[in-house]
């Protein structure tokens, strides 16, 4: 019995290794004439680019990150969601629910805000502060090659001015591809 379960747990351990090892590695960002960076990722059919030399953008096979190197409050980041959703309403409506509960004292500045991304893709956004952390976060959430993605946008109250037309950079050059 005890080399049974040994067997299955080495089964386990290699199977698992196996599934990681064939996973498409994350993009790696290339610096752009004039501008800051800019990251093409194929497996997700999804391009960043940066307005400035500012940004530094941080991949991994769950995520995408962008944070500044002068504000280091101001933070972009895009992840595939936790809810798994046909429409960015219905994921838009799920993390308002949680939001409630879990921060209470959030100060909703826009709720349900319509956002076309990259043309022709229909998001929904909230914009909100933390009181907590004294935090401007939007959250924009939507609906790419089947799969609910959220783009977060976040920085202290106090830096959100001098980086609001960055984050309005980033978002109007994402590019979402078919």
């Amino acid at each position: 019995m005890r080399k049974l379960s040994l067997f299955i747990i080495m089964a386990s351990f290699i199977v698992t290794h196996l599934a990681f090892a064939q996973t498409a590695p994350a993009p790696v960002p290339t610096p752009v004439e004039k501008t800051g960076m800019k990251l093409i990722d194929s497996t997700r059919n999804i391009e960043f680019s940066t307005p400035n030399k500012f940004w530094e953008i941080n991949t991994s096979k769950f995520s995408i990150s962008l944070n500044h190197n002068t504000h280091f409050d101001a933070h972009v980041t895009m992840k595939k969601s936790w809810y798994s959703d046909s429409t960015a309403k219905e994921a838009y409506d799920k993390r308002k629910a949680s939001l409630k509960s879990y921060l209470p004292g959030a100060i909703f500045v826009k709720e349900n805000e319509a956002v076309t991304l990259s043309g022709n893709i229909s998001a929904v956004s909230t914009t909100y502060k933390n009181p907590s952390d004294l935090k401007i976060i939007r959250e924009i959430f939507f609906i790419h090659k089947g799969m609910t993605y959220e783009l977060i946008f976040q920085a202290k109250e106090e830096n959100f001015p001098k980086i609001k037309e960055d984050f309005k950079y980033i978002l109007q050059n994402l590019k979402l591809t078919p």
